[in-house]
């Protein structure tokens, strides 16, 4: 259906493409957005059956990101955690940073479909050997973009990184995360290929019901909590933008990085945001008007990205799973895949690695949601690996 509304609306594309890159509100706008004809906003990207990899440098036109050539397109991808942000890692992430390579990433794209991969960072690690740190970085991001993967560097400032957030009542940047982004956006600086996902899953309170205007200032400008020092996003973002770095910024919303309800005025102030959310079918964001509350409101002006998705049967934390019974799994994860599809949004799946959408590093083999499982089952090796691949591989056929 969508390469069927795409051929119709083929000709609208320069006209409503000027609109959206000089005509309307940017995403620098400081308001709740205002909604505009979703039909125009399915990426060109869609065309041809494969996944399409930027040209040169990219940027945030209206709600999708266009290369140095004009192309629209959207990331699909998935997560690999460990090498980065873990200190001591689990059996499972110590498998996936021995495959953090060339082979894995060429199969993601080749083989899957997909487009980019998001590698979680840790400031704390990178602290403590700043020149071994960006060599070995160096190495895994020269390897996925030359297999056409873009590299999403997201900073996991947390405990199991070394740092010091283990007994605070909320998960907001430390001060460090400035030199951080200051030091890898310059030594990234003329990589195109690449987005700074600014930090994961903030929370000004452990267990938030809601969200305020004083949660989002806090999340936008930094602060005092708990008489610890914070910096806000826009924070983050300036001390992207001091190096001279234009890359595509990523910030996650409030709530442990699954909302941006009530944002108000507190919008990004840069052209080049994504805005990001994490979604694993917990209580409250099963359904696609869940959803829409949460972020899908934000997709007729605005980028936005799910930087962290999953149905996992295995999930160190139940709540990931029992929102939804094993007979209505694959299709949950199959009309959020096509909710996202619709709004246009990019998204990298939780994760490459064991038990979660591959079976081993010998074929890749996706795993299944076809099979008996019960939530919480962390010896199980039920995933909803064959649903992506599946959707991935039919995207744009």
């Amino acid at each position: 259906m969508l390469k069927q509304r795409a051929k119709i609306l083929l000709p609208l594309f320069v006209l409503v493409g000027l609109c959206l890159g000089g005509c309307g509100s940017s995403n620098n706008t400081n308001s709740t957005p205002t909604p505009v004809n979703p039909t125009v906003t399915i990426p060109s990207g869609y065309q041809g059956g494969k996944q399409y990899f930027p040209v040169g440098a990219f940027h945030v036109q209206g709600n999708l990101l266009v290369d140095s050539t004009g192309h629209t397109f959207l990331l699909h991808g998935s997560q690999i955690a460990g090498a980065f942000n873990v200190q001591h890692q689990s059996s499972v992430e110590v498998q996936a940073s021995q495959h953090l390579d060339s082979t894995t990433f060429n199969v993601m794209s080749q083989q899957w479909n997909m487009n980019v991969v998001r590698i979680p960072t840790c400031d704390y690690m990178w602290q403590a050997d700043p020149t071994g740190y960006l060599s070995r970085l160096d190495s895994v991001v020269q390897q996925a973009n030359a297999a056409k993967l873009v590299v999403v560097l997201d900073l996991h400032e947390d405990n199991r990184c070394g740092a010091p957030t283990q007994n605070l009542d909320f998960k907001l940047p430390l001060p460090l995360a400035t030199s951080y982004w200051k030091a890898l956006a310059a030594h990234y600086l003329n990589n195109p290929d690449i987005i700074f996902d600014v930090y994961n899953e903030p929370s000004t309170r452990k267990h938030q019901a809601s969200l305020t205007d004083v949660d989002w200032q806090l999340w936008q400008n930094g602060g005092t909590v708990e008489g610890t020092q914070v910096v806000g996003m826009q924070d983050l973002v300036n001390a992207i933008r001091s190096t001279g770095a234009k890359q595509v910024v990523a910030v996650e919303g409030l709530g442990g990085g699954d909302s941006f309800e009530n944002i108000g005025n507190h919008f990004i102030n840069d052209p080049d945001v994504v805005y990001e959310v994490h979604i694993y079918f917990a209580k409250g964001e099963v359904t696609s008007s869940d959803w829409d509350t949460k972020f899908g409101f934000l997709t007729p002006q605005h980028a936005v990205y799910v930087g962290e998705w999953a149905f996992l049967p295995n999930a160190y934390y139940p709540i990931q799973c029992r929102s939804v019974p094993h007979d209505q799994a694959d299709a949950k994860v199959t009309e959020f895949m096509n909710y996202m599809d619709e709004h246009s949004i990019s998204w990298t799946a939780w994760a490459f690695m064991i038990n979660k959408l591959i079976l081993n590093y010998t074929n890749y083999a996706p795993t299944t949601l076809d099979q008996p499982w019960t939530c919480g089952d962390q010896k199980s090796n039920a995933g909803m690996g064959t649903l992506v691949k599946q959707h991935l591989l039919a995207y744009g056929r």
